[in-house]
């Protein structure tokens, strides 16, 4: 699932923000159609977690709805149009205009679904997000398993050592692509000597034929490779001489920009996308992590993402912060305590030279 950007052929729109918010704890919402709108509503910001931001939310952990309102801009008509939601913990059902348009079960990772049937153009379109939290055995992490807790039992119930917080924790977004387009980007680097490699393989959503090319640029550097899509696939290899290598004393980052075009598909189609790569290698040999074959030390903390007010919402002066003061104490690292981070968290880690 590529991250969303702004760029010549896609669209972005962040709906975050301040969202109608109601708690369901009878289950009625979808029977009574909040999808459409919520009655004796109160504010909430999104990203963020319910608990933090009202004290008699702080022990619920069932379901709950958002809903906002966007109008989508009349130049994105003739794409395909995502609505997509960087976490919902924990088990989160999207509705556009009072349609149900998908479920996905599982807090701290993105969903996307695709909405361009659901639009109303030149008007107000109504989105509805329910979430609920409540702990479960099969869950991951688990909670509610009372027998195999013992003396250590927590309120609530878990096998895990942080609080379940619940809600839209990170942006909710709305993004357009070509009708063909790039669904996939996978990099991998490797060091040789000196010099660096970076192998590209791009994947269009069609199995169709066109043609491309990979561009990475830095400093002086500038390499360019076409691209030869067939079955919907390509592939290449950018060999760079007198590499850069990123590292934590240098984290520095190249620029990849990716170009996909062809006419032979139903239709013509022309699309881009870009990403920050860092050329590298991590292995471990001997009791040793090696950076680009050389052992590097860890120095740093264990975090989490929980914060007063935003609970395990995305918060962005926070994580510039805490990176700062990281940095001040001489860390170069920190683990991601049982969950996965935000991408914006790995971003921002690529930038400042985090392991």
């Amino acid at each position: 699932m590529l991250y969303p950007i702004q760029n010549n052929t896609r669209n972005k729109l962040d709906i975050s923000g301040i969202w109608d918010f109601r708690i369901d704890p009878d289950g009625v919402g979808e029977a009574e159609g909040w999808a459409n709108g919520l009655a004796a509503s109160r504010p909430i910001a999104v990203p963020g977690s319910w608990n933090e931001q009202y004290e008699d939310l702080f022990g619920y952990l069932d379901l709950a709805w958002y809903v906002t309102t966007v109008t989508v801009p009349s130049s994105w008509q003739g794409q395909r149009i995502f609505i997509r939601v960087g976490s919902a913990c924990y088990y989160g059902t999207v509705y556009v205009n009072g349609v149900k348009v998908g479920s996905h079960e599982g807090g701290h990772l993105p969903f996307a679904f695709e909405i361009s049937g659901h639009i109303r153009w030149d008007q107000a379109n109504v989105i509805a997000i329910s979430v609920e939290n409540e702990l479960k055995p099969t869950r991951v992490p688990s909670g509610n398993m009372n027998s195999m807790m013992g003396m250590f039992a927590s309120t609530p119930r878990t096998t895990f050592d942080f609080y379940p917080f619940a809600g839209l924790h990170r942006p909710v977004v709305l993004y357009s692509t070509p009708q063909t387009h790039i669904e996939d980007v996978t990099v991998v680097t490797d060091i040789h000597g000196a010099g660096g490699s970076v192998k590209v393989t791009v994947r269009l959503n069609d199995d169709v034929a066109g043609s491309g090319a990979v561009r990475l640029t830095g400093g002086d550097t500038r390499i360019e490779a076409g691209l030869n899509f067939v079955d919907g696939k390509a592939e290449t290899t950018l060999i760079v001489p007198n590499a850069r290598f990123w590292s934590d004393q240098d984290p520095y980052l190249y620029d990849l920009a990716v170009e996909a075009a062809g006419v032979e598909s139903p239709r013509p189609f022309d699309d881009q996308y870009s990403l920050k790569v860092g050329i590298r290698t991590i292995a471990v040999q001997g009791g040793q992590i090696l950076l680009n074959g050389q052992p590097v030390q860890m120095n740093g903390f264990g975090r989490h993402e929980d914060f007063i007010a935003s609970g395990k919402g995305l918060n962005l002066p926070l994580m510039v912060k805490d990176y700062q003061l990281m940095r001040w104490t001489g860390a170069n690292s920190y683990r991601t305590s049982h969950y996965p981070y935000s991408e914006e968290e790995m971003q921002l880690a690529d930038r400042e030279g985090f392991l």
